[in-house]
């Protein structure tokens, strides 16, 4: 059979009632074939418990682009959450610079917004070489690293207010 099939976190499963098999569930950095394309997977829970990112190539003509596709960069929660955040987005930071990542994609609008969407879906409307979302490897470690500190002092910020209840 060279159907596709189904594959999620664990952390995804367990509210459907469980993996339906082994090969259904989606590991931090497993590489999953499609055709001739590799897409990595990494495990990003905090938006949700079972957020994954892949990275796989994308071509424009001539040059390989890495792209890193986000289930969610926000996280969702308390300080355990947020904390957790920073370790992936860590984890990613460092992936994507081995990888070479230049492209960085979330579905949400943190990144994709109405202009961004009309440029992915309306290709006939850019000048020829143009191709805004490719940013670059070293502004998507400069965007990692923006995102990480901001979610650190998220972090300080959710331990200060949880510090400050507990002492009244």
């Amino acid at each position: 059979d060279k159907g596709g099939g189904v594959m999620v976190s664990e952390a995804d499963w367990g509210p459907l009632g469980g993996a339906p098999n082994p090969e259904s569930v989606l590991h931090d950095r497993q590489v999953v074939k499609l055709g001739d394309t590799d897409i990595t997977v990494l495990l990003t829970p905090g938006h949700t418990p079972g957020t994954i990112t892949a990275i796989f190539p994308v071509y424009e003509g001539r040059p390989k682009h890495m792209v890193a596709l986000s289930g969610g960069l926000g996280p969702r929660g308390g300080v355990a959450e947020h904390r957790g955040a920073v370790a992936w987005l860590e984890k990613l930071h460092d992936v994507a610079k081995t990888m070479g990542v230049d492209v960085g994609l979330d579905p949400h609008t943190i990144i994709i917004d109405t202009a961004a969407w009309e440029y992915i879906m309306k290709p006939e409307g850019r000048k020829a070489g143009q191709n805004d979302l490719v940013i670059g490897q070293e502004r998507f470690q400069r965007f990692s690293d923006m995102l990480t500190l901001c979610i650190k002092g998220r972090v300080a910020t959710l331990e200060q207010r949880a510090a400050s209840g507990a002492a009244r």
